[in-house]
């Protein structure tokens, strides 16, 4: 990997960790191009994927600090037995609801190897990002509701839970996937994005746990940790902004602009890959 690379891959995790295009079908995909391999993948993998949690929480810091201070809160009401789930806050419902949903992700470890293996292969990661653009543009097709946290439901979080799975597929969106099941649940849009993107800081940090431990055993050279360290600064900064476009697009309903996308770049991806093998 050179300089130039780290910067590319940094943007891309930014802009397609949030915009929902599949950041692990599109770094795969640039992977590969770039004839990365083995620990260069994992270690870039993880930092990148700090950038982007970096980027969450300066966009949604004061909602997840109070996610996190109402749990707490909540905790103490159930220890004095004083808590009931129709006083809960709106926070504490946030907190509970996404606790729900995390819960089919221990299916994701029957599924390990078979995404390792998938990763490999350019041509199926153009196959299932044309899946997610199809994904994508039958969420558009829900009716618009106003339907807040309030009137959320462990069944909702639950639901949201299971079509997230979609999302350890390289070239199926993580944050397209949970939006389009919390569409699907009736959460107003802004809802959607918000407890999608919140929902991804444990997702990550979930997923990356086991492998930064790996990381520790590696070697590397004082330019390769620069370059790193630039790649996910970039995959930050990217990140805050593709948060931002994206809460401005949904707001217009324009959400259809992704499934396109990811059609096109799936049927471009399969085709590349080949002709240049």
């Amino acid at each position: 990997m050179n300089w130039l690379e780290a910067i590319i891959l940094g943007l891309v995790q930014g802009l397609c960790e949030f915009l929902p295009i599949s950041s692990s079908g599109h770094l795969a995909v640039f992977q590969s191009f770039f004839g990365m391999e083995g620990e260069e993948n994992l270690i870039l993998s993880i930092l990148l994927h700090l950038g982007t949690l970096i980027a969450v929480i300066a966009v949604y810091y004061k909602d997840i600090w109070m996610i996190i201070k109402n749990f707490f809160l909540m905790l103490g009401d159930i220890f004095k037995k004083r808590f009931t789930w129709k006083d809960a806050n709106q926070y504490q419902r946030m907190a509970v609801l996404m606790m729900v949903t995390l819960i089919p992700l221990v299916l994701v470890l029957l599924f390990k190897d078979f995404v390792e293996w998938i990763t490999a292969i350019p041509w199926a990661i153009g196959v299932l990002l044309i899946l997610n653009g199809i994904i994508l543009y039958i969420s558009t097709k829900f009716e618009d509701t106003d339907k807040d946290i309030s009137k959320a439901t462990p069944k909702n979080a639950l639901t949201i839970g299971f079509i997230q799975l979609l999302g350890v597929l390289p070239g199926i969106s993580r944050s397209g996937s949970t939006i389009s099941g919390a569409l699907y649940c009736g959460f107003d849009r802004e809802l959607a994005v918000k407890y999608s993107f919140i929902l991804s800081i444990p997702t990550i940090v979930a997923a990356n746990l086991l492998n930064i431990f790996d990381i520790a055993k590696m070697s590397i050279t004082g330019e390769q940790a620069a370059m790193y360290a630039v790649g996910m600064l970039v995959a930050a900064v990217s990140g805050f902004f593709a948060i931002k476009l994206l809460n401005m697009l949904m707001k217009r309903n324009l959400f259809k602009i992704f499934a396109i996308y990811s059609v096109i770049a799936g049927a471009a991806t399969a085709v590349a890959s080949f002709f240049i093998g």
